[in-house]
């Protein structure tokens, strides 16, 4: 009586059991779906560069590369490739040959026959799809070409263009003009040219960037050789006037209807860079992505509905989607452990930690800072800390001569230690004695 009890409990438990285990596969490939492929070392992490359908469009070192349902394919390899964009069944390459740079551009499964062939020189700013139109600046830089179907037409720029950007039909750029002006120009491809706004006095070495919406807002930025930052926002119906942000500008923009998505780099040693959308009035939505690296803005792509983007890894990076309203990426954890709980500092003031990261650490260059209490913090500007899974490393820090007394007063003292510039930022801490 007992055994026949015994089998229709199974019996009934086994449907549950069976639904438990698909519930669990479901949940598990619903997990490992914002994830679509792993990269390498450091210089040959992913970079999004649009979407065909259903599938993810992204430049790899020579490559592009599509993925989707379907699996991994290799669109396009061209040796020298400098630029990619894609977008309407559309792709459009920039390679350097020898002593020119060619553009090709036709459809994403092929052929891309050469449409532009310039003399190689200065980097110029990489092609931009309208729709299915391809706009590039001319040879000398003085105009662009928009390559469609029934042929080229050619826009006055203004000046030397120095920045593109696209979205729908409208098209905005900066171009440096004969008087050294920066300014902003946008207009849709059927559509006159307007002046959007001005960014100043051209300097040699600046950096400029554009992004524009189909509402007619434009984002522009300025990064002078001094570091110093300027952004401003035209168009967007808030004030006759431009706004300006000084030191706070976002590196890549993404206009979307009730706002924008932006890769923004941290302003300081505390302020993590992150990937962002933020609301017309500039409030922050919702943060898809943080990385502790301040200094690099991550690449990413989105068409109003879906985002991809590349993470770090502790050895390498992953290409990652989802939907935009919903998309939050966690970034990876690749903790860095002493291997000692307690060093001792030389007497000249050198404190010397072996550390070790289990998974391995991605060497990036980045800060180190260690607090010792009341006897203040030491910082390092840059470190490079490249280890492999298990392997050990020596972080070092110099004590000023006011700390070395400090730290002979008490004997030992604890100190915290942080790293920046890993896909995760690092913590420890240590017991620091005196010197013997």
């Amino acid at each position: 009586m007992a055994w026949r009890g015994a089998r229709i409990a199974f019996a009934q438990a086994r449907p549950a059991g069976l639904l438990l285990i698909v519930c669990l596969a479901l949940a598990c490939e619903g997990a490992a779906a914002a994830e679509l492929a792993r990269g390498g070392p450091f210089g040959e992490t992913f970079e999004p560069i649009g979407f065909d359908g259903p599938d993810v469009i992204v430049r790899q070192g020579d490559r592009v590369l599509a993925f989707g349902p379907a699996g991994r394919r290799v669109v396009a390899g061209e040796k020298g490739l400098e630029e990619a964009v894609a977008g309407s069944a559309t792709l459009a390459l920039v390679r350097r040959r020898s002593d020119r740079d060619e553009l090709l551009a036709g459809p994403t499964g092929g052929p891309r026959p050469v449409v532009l062939s310039c003399p190689a020189g200065p980097r110029r700013p990489p092609p931009v799809l309208a729709g299915a139109v391809v706009l590039w600046p001319r040879c000398d830089g003085l105009g662009l070409i928009a390559f469609t179907a029934a042929g080229q037409v050619v826009y006055d720029a203004g000046g030397r263009v120095m920045a593109l950007a696209a979205d729908g039909d409208r098209v905005a750029w900066a171009a440096e003009g004969a008087d050294g002006r920066l300014r902003v120009f946008a207009r849709s491809l059927t559509a006159p040219v307007t002046l959007a706004g001005d960014l100043g006095d051209g300097a040699e070495e600046a950096q400029v960037s554009v992004a524009v919406a189909q509402d007619g807002r434009v984002r522009a930025w300025r990064q002078d050789p001094d570091d110093t930052l300027t952004c401003t926002t035209l168009g967007d119906g808030a004030a006759a006037q431009p706004r300006k942000r000084d030191g706070a500008c976002p590196r890549r923009v993404t206009f979307t209807p009730e706002g924008s998505v932006e890769s923004t780099i941290g302003n300081g040693v505390r302020t993590p860079g992150a990937i962002v959308r933020r609301s017309r009035s500039g409030t922050v939505i919702s943060t898809i992505a943080a990385y502790a690296n301040r200094s690099l803005a991550r690449p990413f792509v989105t068409d109003g509905i879906r985002i991809a983007t590349s993470l770090l890894l502790c050895r390498g990076s992953r290409l990652v989607s989802g939907e935009l309203a919903t998309a939050r990426f966690a970034k990876a954890s690749c903790p860095i452990r002493p291997t000692a709980p307690a060093v001792t500092a030389t007497r000249s003031g050198l404190v010397r930690i072996r550390v070790r990261c289990a998974r391995g650490c991605l060497g990036v260059g980045g800060g180190m800072d260690m607090r010792l209490g009341s006897l203040g913090m030491v910082y390092t500007g840059e470190t490079l800390l490249d280890l492999t899974a298990g392997r050990s490393g020596h972080i070092a820090f110099k004590l000023t001569r006011g700390q070395l007394r400090g730290l002979r007063r008490r004997g030992a003292i604890t100190a915290r230690v942080s790293i920046i510039g890993y896909s995760d930022r690092a913590g420890f801490s240590v017991r620091l004695r005196a010197p013997r």
